[in-house]
């Protein structure tokens, strides 16, 4: 076990600021929020914060994680919504849960390599490298969310998993609907906050 875990940067930010958006615009209106890769559990203390009538649990693989979000939820007053889970990913999937639930993940998403290899040790490749092409990761969790269950999910992708619009066309090719709530651009990547959703309409996907 590894006292190793993701600390909020600014895909963080990107992912608070986009789900922040979608409830207080009334996009979605989620009475149960599931982070999962909770890291420090800066991004789900912060969206309990915002909003008081809104429940969360917050998911990670790593006890250290866990420890840090318990401790983040207590210093800002959320502990009593917030559930703390050490687990692996699809562990929320497994229960009953809220038609209106809401998923976020800031996934992996650096392909696998020999720089990350050289880079990384076991437990830090589980936050940092995604997959073979650095998105496989990330969609697992769609596949389980949003294919097999049916419920959104707000997901954190970079142009370092290779272009978007080649992602777009795997959800799309997967009925699914996506709105680019966010972006961010930086010298050699750009993130992108994406709220992918079951399409009923097959052109409904932008």
């Amino acid at each position: 076990m590894s006292d190793f875990y993701y600390d909020y940067a600014e895909d963080s930010f990107l992912l608070l600021d986009s789900a922040y958006d979608v409830i207080k615009n009334n996009i979605l209106t989620p009475s149960l929020v599931i982070e999962i890769g909770s890291g420090s559990g800066y991004v789900i203390c912060e969206l309990l914060k915002k909003f008081p009538d809104l429940m969360g649990v917050a998911i990670d693989i790593s006890y250290s994680a866990c420890k840090e979000t318990l401790a983040r939820s207590k210093q800002e007053g959320v502990s009593q919504r917030l559930s703390v889970i050490s687990s692996s990913f699809d562990y929320s999937l497994r229960k009953q849960l809220p038609h209106n639930t809401l998923f976020l993940f800031n996934p992996p998403y650096l392909p696998a390599n020999s720089d990350a290899d050289a880079m990384f040790d076991e437990y830090e490749r589980l936050a940092y490298v995604g997959g073979i092409k650095g998105w496989e990761t990330g969609f697992k969790m769609v596949e389980k969310a949003t294919i097999e269950r049916g419920f959104p999910i707000i997901i954190i992708y970079s142009t370092l998993s290779g272009p978007l619009k080649k992602y777009l066309e795997l959800c799309r090719e997967n009925n699914l609907s996506v709105r680019i709530l966010r972006n961010i651009r930086f010298e050699f990547e750009e993130l992108y906050a994406l709220l992918i959703q079951p399409d009923t309409k097959s052109d409904k996907t932008t």
